[in-house]
């Protein structure tokens, strides 16, 4: 994926979910677009689409956090140089992640009385 991504929080709660921050991955260019799943696989989805919200949470022994899919419950992963989905696995670092935020989903201005 070549797209910048930003994470916007959410408030929702899910299945999943049990302590952590609920987030949705999408492009900065087209905000419509964000990561989610399709046939089983991670893809490009519209916002609205239930598979694009995701779980920040629990520090992984690599130092990095576990990014989880409310819509299936599997976890974010590198195999090779693809994005894939999997069960938890604490012994991999293919799930650890370093989450930041990269874009903004509004702009705030101030202005003078």
């Amino acid at each position: 994926m070549n797209h910048m991504l930003f994470f916007l929080a959410l408030s929702s709660i899910f299945a999943c979910s049990t302590l952590g921050i609920n987030v949705k991955i999408c492009s900065l260019e087209n905000r419509q677009r964000c990561v989610g799943i399709r046939y089983g696989r991670v893809s490009m989805q519209q916002d609205s689409d239930p598979t694009t919200i995701w779980r920040i949470a629990e520090t992984t022994r690599y130092g990095g956090q576990y990014i989880q899919n409310l819509g299936n419950c599997l976890f974010l992963q590198i195999q090779g140089k693809q994005l894939t989905l999997g069960r938890k696995n604490e012994r991999s670092q293919s799930q650890s992640w370093i989450v930041g935020e990269y874009g903004s989903w509004y702009s705030e201005t101030i202005s003078g009385s």
